[in-house]
């Protein structure tokens, strides 16, 4: 890769060249190849953010598109710095936005290689505004994401896809600890969207090798946390993805681990295996699998060595 990389920033140069153009070489990291700092040379825009609006308890994330995007610029809301920000090309960036009381604030975004700036407005909502009105035990079809006897189900999220995205497979001791779990999930007009889809409510297991997840009673579930949105078909954020880690247990051995997903609070489920990365598994398209859900090779932890006996 960091052959290819060079051969088109030789011919990138000799064409800056070529036209008198300043040349600013990308510094590369330790021998990867991959970009670790850079400062973008477009004017620096902001075409718009996505959203415009998130709770005053911050923790939005936030995708401005635009231009002159590089390692140098800075996000600040009301002089707050934006947080996790992600400089995913020279026209986009993600980060989430820091607490802040209800109201408009200007979302900046400035460049610390020739200081310039450009701003957005961005509104801070009531976290405790409640859109519903209605007081009564409401068996009616409103949007209201309530705990009264609503006994509608216009809340549910339908599950479209999920897999196991990494990893394929773990190497453990008993006593030890196990590694993160990826998973992701896909919901049309929900995941899709800027930031974490609501409604869904997703799962690590753990369970015997070859079982069946769906049947088995002998598998453990440990709640997972949304983690960050992912590229699907048509966007760069049509998946949203969640991480977890199980429980080791104390015997050695094969398990099997997947991934399931809710949109109706736990009623039902889906079943995930492993994704295309892992072997070009389809998760959840054709079925759970136990050949293709993620194993866990957990070995038996080694008895602790004595020191040699000094000698008299």
């Amino acid at each position: 890769m960091q052959a290819r990389f060079k051969s088109a920033w030789t011919l990138a140069m000799l064409f800056c060249l070529a036209c008198g153009l300043e040349i600013l070489e990308p510094s590369l990291d330790d021998g990867t190849g991959e970009l670790d700092s850079w400062e973008a040379t477009e004017a620096l825009t902001i075409t718009y953010i996505e959203p415009t609006e998130g709770p005053s308890s911050g923790n939005t994330q936030v995708n401005v598109i635009g231009s002159g995007y590089g390692s140098d610029v800075l996000v600040q809301l009301d002089d707050v710095p934006c947080t996790e920000l992600q400089v995913t090309s020279s026209e986009s960036l993600l980060c989430l936005t820091p607490a802040h009381e209800p109201g408009t604030v200007s979302l900046v975004v400035s460049r610390e290689s020739d200081g310039a700036e450009k701003s957005a407005v961005f509104t801070y909502t009531d976290d405790e505004a409640d859109t519903d009105t209605d007081s009564d035990a409401d068996t009616d079809s409103d949007t209201d994401m309530d705990s009264d006897a609503d006994s509608d189900s216009d809340t549910d999220v339908d599950i479209s896809y999920c897999h196991v995205q990494w990893p394929c497979t773990m190497l453990a001791s008993v006593g030890g600890s196990a590694d993160d779990v990826f998973g992701w999930v896909y919901s049309s007009g929900v995941t899709d969207a800027i930031g974490q889809g609501p409604g869904i409510t997703a799962q690590l297991g753990l369970g015997p090798d070859g079982s069946d997840p769906s049947t088995s009673g002998d598998w453990t579930w440990t709640d997972a946390t949304y983690n960050m949105d992912k590229p699907g078909l048509s966007s760069d954020h049509d998946n949203d993805e969640y991480l977890g880690r199980f429980e080791l247990p104390s015997t050695a051995g094969h398990y099997d681990y997947a991934y399931r997903f809710s949109g109706d609070e736990g009623t039902t489920w889906l079943y995930c295996d492993l994704g295309n990365e892992c072997a070009g598994a389809s998760g959840s398209d054709d079925g759970y699998s136990a050949s293709t859900a993620g194993d866990l090779n957990l070995l038996q932890a080694s008895p602790p060595v004595a020191p040699p006996a000094s000698s008299q």
